[in-house]
């Protein structure tokens, strides 16, 4: 599919462990599908988002899925039609539309097909001189659709009871006639798509996953008969005092559902989530958890491509948040720039998104000692009283990332969040300045933002104060000059060493 789409260059393989939904080591050596894997692509100007589910019994943990999307497409195997090498399927035959697709074989990756119509334009008779034997099998089998249809579409029930006769007819001496002239492919995918959206029908698709074939039928009637969001419609949603129901469309309140939380190894945690109604209005907007009443802010909005992960943009198409948490994992100094017209609710948004990539600003690492070992189970020990954590706790956390056996010393009252840190091991720790530049803020509201703690006012249109901004960025960093000198000359004043703190000797000799 998403290599029909234009989504990836080259076409994967399920035995040779090359499937961009199959992306765990797992997965890839034994061939089959382990963890939920989402993705979404283009087909025919309509964007499907797909979700690849694990079909073993065993992993039923992943069935809370099958809540978020619209429809589902379900691959059995088709014991009865399969065919030998010797009658290998070539095509289908599209009862729908009325036409014979079949596929070239000596390509390979399945994306060129023929289509050979047996129906006329107007779907009143059958095309003069088209194969006998395949409208034997084909003209029975498209009537009964269409008597099938009858039953649920009102319209389509007058326009089939209209032909009176269903005899033979439409090619001399051939099979009988469609059921009812004038009935084309559209009119039946409307009432087939109605049949759908009612509960009342199940379209069945034919292919060869292993040739290739009949995958761009299935895209297509995925588009054609299952619902949407922009079908409409209404959901509940629920509060920790009632359930208010909600229209599905775009003009509506945000409703949304948290159907997985998972743990990225650079982002942090993940919320996936299936918006039914209205939309997120910007990055960091505070949304409501209806279980617990509390209000949550995301710092990035993320659409999944398997494993990778695509950002999108905030409100005016400026967000570059990944671009800049890649930057600040390399640095020293984090300077935040911020308006003082604004709140201090934007400083703290951009901390928080720091933090989901694993940068703690303004902390020291945890005086814990973590130790991973092959065998002698968990050795627990502190030095004070813990009042966050405890052994069973701290072994469960080892537990759960399949960390059996470890020393562990904890020398400080560490919080779960930042035991989690140690344990992690690619946390980040550094320092933050918040620069403010005033161009239009009173003057008290100037000295209160002057007294904060690691903060500095500047103004960028004057050119003012930028003399301490240096001067506390040189304090913040706690870095040191050497000067040099050769023997008998004087000191060079003007390209001094500039060694972090606690350096030696050892580490001016390196710098040089």
């Amino acid at each position: 599919m998403l290599y029909y789409a234009g989504a990836l260059r080259a076409m994967g393989d399920v035995d040779a462990g090359s499937t961009a939904m199959d992306f765990l080591p797992a997965e890839r050596e034994r061939g089959i599908t382990i963890a939920s894997a989402a993705t979404s692509f283009p087909w025919r100007s309509t964007r499907l988002t797909l979700i690849d589910t694990p079909g073993h019994v065993d992993f039923t943990v992943e069935l809370p899925l099958f809540r978020t999307p619209m429809g589902a497409v379900y691959a059995v195997p088709a014991e009865e039609v399969r065919n030998s090498e010797d009658d290998a399927l070539a095509g289908v035959v599209d009862l729908v539309w009325g036409r014979i697709l079949v596929w070239d074989p000596a390509d390979t990756t399945g994306s060129t097909f023929a289509a050979t119509p047996l129906l006329t334009a107007d779907g009143g008779g059958w095309v003069e001189g088209a194969d006998g034997d395949v409208l034997a099998v084909a003209a029975p089998a498209r009537d009964a659709l269409l008597a099938a249809l009858a039953d649920t579409d009102d319209g389509l029930c007058e326009a089939y009871l209209a032909d009176a006769d269903h005899g033979p007819g439409g090619v001399a001496g051939g099979p009988p006639a469609l059921g009812a002239a004038g009935i084309d492919g559209g009119t039946v995918t409307v009432a087939l798509r109605a049949a759908v959206l009612a509960r009342s029908a199940i379209p069945v698709l034919v292919g060869s996953s292993l040739r290739n074939v009949g995958v761009q039928p299935l895209l297509d009637a995925v588009v054609d008969y299952l619902p949407s969001p922009s079908s409409g419609g209404a959901t509940d949603a629920s509060s920790p005092s009632s359930r208010v129901p909600v229209a599905l469309t775009g003009a509506a309140p945000l409703v949304a559902l948290a159907f997985k939380v998972t743990h990225h190894p650079h982002r942090g945690r993940l919320v996936h989530v299936r918006i039914f109604g209205g939309a997120i209005p910007r990055r960091g907007a505070p949304l409501r958890n209806s279980r617990t009443g509390a209000a949550e802010a995301p710092t990035a909005l993320l659409r999944i491509r398997a494993d990778v992960l695509d950002e999108l943009p905030a409100a005016g198409g400026k967000g570059r948040s990944l671009q800049v948490t890649a930057v600040a994992r390399s640095v020293d100094l984090v300077l935040l720039m911020l308006d003082a017209t604004k709140s201090d609710v934007q400083g703290q948004l951009m901390e928080q998104e720091l933090a989901l990539v694993g940068i703690r600003i303004n902390q020291s690492p945890p005086n814990v000692c973590y130790k991973p070992k092959k065998n002698g189970g968990v050795s627990f020990n502190a030095t004070l009283p813990l009042t966050h954590l405890n052994a069973k706790l701290c072994i469960a956390i080892l537990r759960d990332r399949s960390v059996h056996s470890a020393d562990l010393l904890v020398r400080e009252d560490v919080t779960v969040d930042q035991f989690l840190d140690v344990v992690e091991g690619n946390r980040q720790y550094l320092k933050r300045l918040y620069v403010y530049n005033h161009e239009s803020v009173s003057l008290e509201e100037l000295d209160r933002l002057a007294w904060q703690s690691n903060t500095v006012v500047v103004s960028c249109e004057s050119t003012l104060n930028f003399d301490a901004l240096i001067n506390h960025i040189w304090t913040t960093l706690t870095r040191c000059r050497v000067f040099t000198k050769k023997r008998g000359a004087a000191p060079d004043f003007g390209d001094p060493l500039v060694l972090r703190e606690g350096a030696r000797v050892e580490d001016a000799c390196h710098t040089i």
